[in-house]
């Protein structure tokens, strides 16, 4: 009988900058430690995360982003995004080649960079 994975939790999403021009989307999340049947997971388990996202809540998520066991956080950059909200959802992956259902969703919104104001002159 197969085991099923509980999902990965998303439990942050934010900006961070690397520059004034690149800012970048955050998302770190906890691995889980047990199987839905509440066995837990051993070491070796867990091969891997995917990051799935999207601009409708609830799905589709067409944009993949695989990490490898052991990373638990991912960066995307905001200059690939175009101006909108974008929603997130994670998945574990095992050896035996199972991936778990969906985390909860968590979503950021996307705003163009704002161009530096003038110098107010008097």
């Amino acid at each position: 009988m197969k085991k099923l994975l509980i999902a990965a939790a998303l439990l942050l999403v934010s900006f961070s900058a690397m520059s004034q021009t690149a800012p970048n989307i955050t998302l770190s999340w906890t691995a889980p430690t047990l199987y839905e049947d509440g066995t837990p997971i051993l070491a070796g388990d867990i091969i891997g995360y995917k990051i799935y996202y999207g601009t409708t809540a609830g799905g589709p998520y067409p944009t993949v982003i695989s990490v490898p066991a052991g990373i638990l956080n991912a960066n995307i950059s905001t200059q690939t995004l175009a101006r909108g909200t974008y929603y997130f959802v994670a998945t574990t992956l095992t050896a035996n080649g199972l991936e778990s259902v969906y985390s909860g969703e968590v979503s950021k919104v996307v705003a163009p960079a704002s161009k530096p104001k003038p110098p107010v002159l008097k």
